[in-house]
């Protein structure tokens, strides 16, 4: 009775420090290492992990233990893993891996000699999944490991109240941030400058490098701005740069920049964007500069877990250059 009374007591005293969110752990990362040094002091097996899924990237975040071949930082394809079989289930233990009859046959499994494995899903609040706590082993482990779920299954859902408060603190951030961004102006546009948009890029890296999060950048550069100023005037413009501005402005959320790069060139950061967000904001990008008789090419990239935001910069760059040159060979085609 007092083992139980002093369980229900630590349990209750861990829901407190999650909810005190990030100064009681030190952050998402510090209590996915603590909560990883524990299981693996309590329970053993190779290696425990917190691992989150992208799209169909499966990106390990924290890693703890050795004797087998995970590092942190790494990525796998979802399909090819071991817990990409367990989701479904929501938790998940196999003793002898090769021979059960749902997890068995992963890629990865296969690739690593992988003879035990456990696992839990990790739910945000709105019950979407964020990734995976697990642990696995290249040895056969006895039929108690089971017993260990519950506890398991606790912390992971400690885990996400501890990322959750963190997120929220996050934003609030972030909203900080684009204040601050916004103090930093191009003084003809009014939006951020080049100089706002480094450090933003900077922060944000940080940030997806942190959470294993999506990010995406979106390139605009305008199509006439030369002609309409040899044409009309440099204050004619002028008015274009400015309507181009408002135009990006008025479709963006509040936690995406918007910034001028330089000339006639224009960035979005977009927290949180993957491929499919980014084709959704680029249609709605061509549309409203349609509907604004702004002429300008467009192109996009959504971060991978292999390269930085500022590699997927020059990527939104040149695929905004190569439609930029589609568009000018198919105007000649038809001019021709």
């Amino acid at each position: 009775m007092v083992e139980r009374t002093r369980a229900a007591e630590d349990q209750t005293e861990l829901r407190e420090r999650a909810h005190l969110g990030v100064d009681s752990f030190g952050g998402f990362d510090a209590a996915c290492r603590t909560v990883l040094m524990q299981l693996r002091s309590e329970f053993g097996l190779g290696v425990w992990f917190v691992a989150r899924k992208v799209g169909e990237e499966y990106i390990l975040l924290n890693v703890d233990g050795d004797g087998v071949e995970l590092a942190e930082g790494a990525v796998m394809d979802w399909s090819d893993s071991v817990c990409s079989r367990m989701v479904d289930r929501g938790a998940a233990v196999a003793t002898d891996l090769p021979t059960d009859p749902v997890l068995a046959g992963s890629p990865a499994a296969e690739q690593l000699s992988l003879l035990s494995y456990l696992g839990v899903s990790l739910l945000t609040p709105d019950g979407e999944l964020f990734g995976t706590l697990g642990a696995v082993s290249t040895d056969h482990q006895p039929e108690s490991l089971r017993d260990a779920l519950p506890q398991v299954e606790l912390l992971g859902g400690l885990l996400m109240t501890v990322l959750d408060a963190e997120l929220r603190v996050e934003a609030e951030q972030r909203r900080a941030e684009r204040e601050w961004d916004a103090a930093r102006t191009d003084a003809l546009c009014g939006i951020s400058n080049r100089r706002a948009w480094d450090d933003a890029v900077d922060r944000e890296e940080a940030r997806c490098r942190r959470y294993g999060a999506p990010a995406g950048i979106v390139m605009v550069d305008l199509d006439r701005l030369k002609s309409v100023n040899d044409d009309h005037g440099h204050a004619a413009g002028d008015v274009l740069l400015r309507r181009a501005a408002r135009v990006l402005g008025s479709v963006v959320r509040d936690t995406d920049l918007v910034a001028r790069l330089g000339g006639d060139e224009f960035g979005v950061l977009v927290p949180g964007a993957t491929s499919e967000d980014l084709e959704v904001l680029v249609e709605r990008i061509a549309e409203a500069l349609q509907a604004a008789e702004v002429l300008a090419s467009v192109g996009a990239m959504s971060r991978r877990a292999d390269m930085t935001l500022r590699d997927t910069w020059h990527g939104a760059d040149r695929e905004m250059y190569r439609n930029k040159a589609d568009a000018a060979s198919t105007k000649r085609s038809l001019d021709g």
